[in-house]
């Protein structure tokens, strides 16, 4: 087993495995594209950047909405 140069690059790990006769070839795809589409954005940092978003949503609709009840008052 030879090392890896630096800096190494992150192996993906492979995708779903066959399920048997329970899905068909077009729901192993799917399946396929899903996994790997999750696990490409979560290594560059896409699913991060998401969740930043939302809870800076949930922190500003929050503040909106006690401002707007307090006006109201």
């Amino acid at each position: 087993m030879t090392p890896w140069p630096t800096p190494s690059p992150i192996p993906t790990a492979n995708a779903t495995a066959v399920l048997g006769p329970v899905m068909s070839e077009a729901g192993v795809t799917l399946a396929e594209s899903l996994v790997q589409g999750y696990q490409q954005a979560n290594n560059t940092g896409i699913i991060e950047l998401v969740m930043m978003g939302f809870i800076a949503f949930i922190i500003i609709a929050g503040i909106y909405t006690i401002i707007r009840h307090v006006q109201s008052l």
